[in-house]
């Protein structure tokens, strides 16, 4: 069973139709999933689960960067993560990294720089972006996706952890697919 994280503020019930029921119809498509806020997460209710899919949030909820509980959780939870958006903030922070002022919104050229079981081969292609920060490379991970400097997509060097900045869910779809067949 796959857990879909809505990392959105409660309030922003918009937040959810945008950026949770897509990831939610690409996963049902092949999985049973429940999907729960990040408040209800704890340790033994992220043990639970087969996967973690952590969506993204609107460009001005940042809620969950103060969500140090949330935090905690996350950088120690044992399945696979998938993190989109919010959620390779999220976890960029739980492993120790930095985010920095980086707004972006629409289709952009990006490379994968290492292939990899969830982003593909090697070489460019497109994502698109709806973000207000950028996220720096924590301590065991390695790049996956870049757009000159910046990192794009990253993983865990020794567990199936995985983060994308750029939100698969619109285009590449075949990306959280691939991670739900890991």
């Amino acid at each position: 069973m796959i857990l879909v994280v809505n990392m959105c503020r409660p309030d922003m019930r918009l937040s959810w139709t945008e950026f949770v029921r897509p990831v939610e119809q690409i996963v049902s498509k092949d999985c049973d999933h429940k999907t729960l806020h990040r408040s209800d997460l704890n340790a033994d209710v992220i043990n639970r689960f087969d996967k973690m899919i952590l969506c993204g949030t609107a460009l001005k909820d940042h809620s969950y960067l103060d969500d140090r509980g949330f935090l905690d959780v996350l950088s120690v939870a044992d399945i696979p993560v998938l993190g989109i958006c919010a959620g390779i903030q999220s976890i960029c922070l739980a492993y120790g990294g930095e985010l920095y002022p980086w707004k972006e919104i629409g289709m952009r050229p990006l490379t994968v720089v290492s292939e990899d079981r969830v982003f593909g081969r090697k070489g460019p292609m497109e994502g698109y972006h709806l973000h207000s920060y950028g996220v720096s490379l924590p301590e065991g991970f390695k790049p996956l996706i870049m757009e000159h400097d910046k990192f794009l997509a990253f993983r865990h060097e020794e567990k199936d952890v995985y983060g994308t900045l750029f939100h698969p869910e619109v285009r590449n779809h075949w990306m959280i697919e691939n991670f739900l067949h890991l």
